[in-house]
Formats: C-alpha cells, structure tokens, sequence
C-alpha cells in the first residue's frame, strides 16, 4: 500500500510574500484613516482585503496534493497583485499629500482674528469666505480681492446661501484700524483681513476661508471639463470678446472666468457681475458628481496647485465630501447681493478718495438675518430671499 503523499509545507518565499502583502494592506487602511476616510468606506475596503486574502492564505497553506503547485503558483501571483494595488495607493496617498497640504489647513489665510469652527462640520451649519483673488500668476500673492462671497452650508437641511459683497463695498478696513476703504482693497493686508471686514460688516461667523486667483479658477472650470450656466442677458465680454448667449452657455476656463468678470457689459454692473459668480457656483455645484471628481482628481488637484488656498482642514474637507457629495446637486441653493449707493470718498490703502459703493443699511440686515438664519438651522425659501427691503 502505497503512502499518502504528504505536501510540503509554504516556503520561506510564500510566507514572505502573505507578510509582506498584510503590511502593505495595513499601511495603506491607514493611510485612508489619516485622511478621515468615513468608517462606512473603511470597512467597505477592509472587508475586500480579508476576503482577498483568505482566498490567497487557503491556496497556499491548502494540504489537498491536487494541482497544489498550480494553486500556491495562483496564490503568489494573487499576493503580488493585491501587494501592488495596496503600494499603489500608499504611493498616491504620499505623492498627492504635499499638494493636498499647501492647500488645506493654510496658515497664511489664519491671522489674529478669533474664529470658531464647528465641532462637526458635517452636520452643523457654518460660514465660508470666499475670495477671488485678482493676481494672475500661477502663484497666489496679496492682492485685492475682487470676489467676496460668503456661502452658509446646512449640511443637515442641505441648503447653501450665498451672498455677495461687491468689491467696492465702503467698509471699515481693519488692517486701517477701522478706516474707510474699499472692501476689495482689504485684501492687499491679507484674506483674514477681508474675513473680518465682513464680519464686523453683517455681525456673522465665519468660521473658515478660501481663496483662489484667476489663472486657478481658469485652470479648475477646464479640469472639469467646462461648466454649464444659464445668462439672464446676452453680452460680449470685455475680455477675450466671447459671446454670451441669453439662455444656457456650455464655457471653457477662460469663457467662464470672463462671464465671472464682467460688469461693464452687463446692467447692474458690479451687482450683477457678483449674481453670475454665484451662478457658477451653484452651476458648479450641480454637474459635479462623485465620478467626476474620482476620474479627474489628478487634473483637479494639479489645477489648483499654488493657485487655491484655505484654512480649512484637510480631515473636515473629507468628512463634508464624505457626508455631502453624494447628493450635492440636490442642495438648495439661494443667492443675493447686497445694494449700495454710488458716491466718492478717502480710501485708507491709497490715501486719496475714489469711488465707493455705500452700503444700503437694510440690504445688510436682510443678508445678515438669512445668514443668521441659516447658522440657527432654519429652513430659508427663496420668498424669504426676494422680501428684501426695497
């Protein structure tokens, strides 16, 4: 009677490889919970990782003698597989982080202004300052901030509000030690301080801000692949000569960034051009999907480069994607400028008069009190956003 045949146990090699492949896929669990990836989402590739290897571990340590080598060979080649894809995403991980970092978490946006951030930015409303900045290069430096927008988030009642200041808005600049000047020239002291200036303006929060120039936003609306908004007017744009259609426009980076600039073409002018930045916004906010940004996040990132920057943390940017981006286009979105009159007055940053816009003391109530609204939580209507005072 002939005896059994008694397989050999894994080599050196086979066991090298399991270890090595396990360590690889620990690093990398990890990596993603740095990163404040939710629980949901770990699990999810945790889980594919277990069932990968116990698949891998069965072939490997199997006693049954049947086409064992052709197995363990399987096995190897399957731990070398699941090895690479786990390095691979370590690799992306570290090589996107010092781009991902110099934009999130800046200090350069944090100054001496007290801020409060909510606890759970996922689930508690809160302010954002958005500033355009006007340098052009492919770096962000000081300089006037020709876009002022604040957007109030409801991440729970999944509403944005986004309200404009016009750039040449007569505030009080504190970098000036509260001296007249134009809200676009707080900025040449810096984005917290066009942060505070609207703070002390409409008596709001703002707990976070964010700022990108033109060449950025040019570079960003491409990596996307253009963005699709609706014009109330037909116009030529000052810069570059594109035709705007009355109705939907289809543009490109440089299309967009000159519909966003314009104001001299347009009735309404700075007012105006303030409502179709917003309108961008909210189109933006409507196309992009999380397919969109998961095919495209290398030329998304490499577009903002240099070029955008903001206090907020890396962890809160992910748990906001993490708990808002599946259904971002279903948000609510309501927008409105604040109006002003025209008038010439002294300007701190300049030191000599030029024109001003005076703001209109019940159009920043109205803002002020949506704002407040939203940050209490309150269900807005876009009624309650057209009954401002007239």
């Amino acid at each position: 009677m002939k005896p059994k045949h008694t397989p050999k146990a894994p080599g050196f090699f086979s066991v090298f490889l399991m270890t090595v492949m396990v360590t690889v896929e620990m690093l990398t669990l990890a990596l993603f919970w740095l990163l404040q990836l939710s629980v949901p989402v770990l699990l999810i590739i945790g889980s594919v990782m277990v069932m990968a290897d116990t698949v891998i571990f069965r072939m490997v340590f199997s006693k049954n003698p049947s086409l064992l080598r052709l197995r363990r060979l399987t096995a190897t080649l399957s731990s070398l597989l699941v090895t690479a894809v786990s390095l691979a995403g370590c690799v992306t991980v570290v090589m996107l982080s010092s781009t991902v970092n110099a934009m999130f978490g800046s200090s350069d946006l944090t100054g001496s202004t007290p801020v409060t951030t909510p606890e759970t930015p996922d689930t508690q409303p809160f302010a954002v300052y958005l500033s355009g900045s006007d340098s052009r290069g492919s770096t962000l430096t000081k300089s006037r901030s020709d876009v002022n927008i604040i957007a109030v988030a409801d991440p729970v009642g999944r509403q944005l509000l986004l309200v404009n200041t016009p750039r040449d808005y007569y505030v009080a600049n504190p970098a000036g030690s509260g001296a007249g000047d134009k809200l676009a020239h707080c900025g040449l002291y810096g984005t917290d301080n066009s942060r505070q200036a609207l703070v002390n303006l409409y008596g709001v929060p703002i707990a976070y801000a964010a700022q990108i120039n033109f060449k950025g936003f040019e570079t960003l609306i491409d990596a996307l692949g253009g963005v699709t908004i609706v014009s109330d007017t037909a116009f030529t744009t000052t810069m570059g000569g594109y035709r705007i259609q009355k109705g939907e426009n289809t543009l490109s980076g440089a299309q967009a960034l000159a519909f966003a600039r314009e104001r001299s073409r347009v009735s309404g002018g700075d007012v105006t051009r303030g409502k179709n930045q917003m309108k961008l916004i909210a189109a933006l906010m409507a196309q992009v999907s999380p397919a969109t940004l998961i095919a495209n996040y290398r030329e998304i990132l490499g577009s903002l480069e240099g070029m955008f920057v903001t206090d907020m943390p890396l962890s809160t940017i992910t748990r906001l994607m993490t708990a808002c981006l599946p259904d971002l286009n279903e948000w609510q979105v309501f927008s409105l400028s604040v109006t002003g009159t025209d008038g010439t007055d002294y300007n701190y940053s300049s030191g000599c008069s030029a024109y001003v816009m005076y703001p209109d003391a019940d159009s920043v109530r109205h803002a002020a009190d949506l704002m407040q609204r939203v940050l209490r939580g309150e269900a807005i209507s876009q009624e309650d956003v057209d009954n401002a005072p007239s």
